[in-house]
């Protein structure tokens, strides 16, 4: 991030990064994993806690949507009070979901599946953190797609985001 917005000191931008953390106006999640201290000296993801205020800010161009889907899941995530990392190894996940001492959840979140590298990348990212996890379902968060896919006996649900959403407020409602 300081290379980002051109600060030299990494130590000035935590410092300011914490200072917005605690004016709730952005919130980040660690990298998985095992080792605690690791996990505080892995990069880590960051996100707004104010849609509008990022849209305003940030997110003008459609290019951008599918990162603002991306927050908004990450949004729904912390109300729920998951335990949220990302995951990183050959490939990105977006989301992994910690419960007790073990991942059980692997999400990714994109605009669209249509094209055939966004597919790969978003596979690729589920099929590692899966692979790592011993998980053998996870979800894809979309705009407005449905689909099932499977691969190396594995399940990936492809979901628009709105009936995830209303799934998780129903679950809440029972």
């Amino acid at each position: 991030m300081a290379k980002v917005i051109g600060v030299k000191n990494a130590t000035t931008v935590k410092k300011h990064l914490g200072y917005l953390q605690d004016a709730y106006l952005l919130d980040v999640i660690p990298k998985y994993d095992v080792s605690v201290k690791k996990q505080l000296h892995n990069a880590k993801k960051v996100y707004g806690i104010d849609v509008g205020l990022i849209r305003q800010l940030i997110f003008q161009h459609s290019e951008n949507q599918g990162r603002l889907l991306e927050n908004l899941v990450f949004l729904e995530l912390k109300r729920q009070a998951k335990a949220v990392y990302y995951h990183h190894n050959k490939s990105e996940c977006d989301f992994v979901i910690k419960e007790k001492n073990n991942i059980t959840q692997a999400i990714q979140v994109c605009w669209s599946l249509h094209e055939d590298q966004t597919k790969q990348r978003e596979l690729n990212g589920l099929l590692d953190a899966m692979t790592a996890y011993q998980l053998n379902k996870a979800l894809i968060l979309t705009e407005d797609e449905s689909d099932c896919i499977t691969m190396e006996d594995k399940v990936i649900t492809v979901m628009p985001m709105w009936l995830w959403l209303l799934r998780g407020y129903h679950e809440t409602l029972h």
